[in-house]
């Protein structure tokens, strides 16, 4: 009549393995530039800007015949577009009036100005 809940030494075994055989694959190394709160360097090493050109994107929908041959390029200069941000903000939240207007004073000048630079 062993206690515990019938597991036997099961578990223990367990972490065993899987703490000496497996490597963690979704830790990062800690970087020396992140841990200096002195730091202003804005280069990060891990973020590439996300490609927007792909031959065979291209290739696959000009065969399919989707868009007329003299307005691929508009239509893909439309798809290469970047799409705004956007904000939700917990109406529940304690801090929602602050956010909001914070987003509202702080933001929206240079929001306005994005917009009115992509309309032009």
């Amino acid at each position: 009549m062993g206690g515990g809940r019938g597991r036997g030494n099961r578990s223990r075994t367990q972490r065993k393995h899987f703490r000496d055989g497996r490597e963690n694959v979704w830790k990062r190394a800690k970087s020396h530039s992140s841990s200096d709160p002195n730091n202003t360097s804005t280069d990060n090493p891990t973020w590439q800007p996300f490609a927007t050109q792909n031959q065979a994107f291209d290739e696959y929908y000009k065969e399919q015949g989707i868009v007329a041959s003299e307005e691929w390029d508009t239509f893909v200069e439309v798809l290469r577009t970047p799409l705004p941000a956007a904000f939700r903000i917990n109406s529940s939240s304690q801090f929602c009036a602050d956010i909001r207007s914070q987003l509202e004073d702080d933001f929206m000048k240079s929001l306005k100005l994005n917009s009115l630079m992509v309309v032009k």
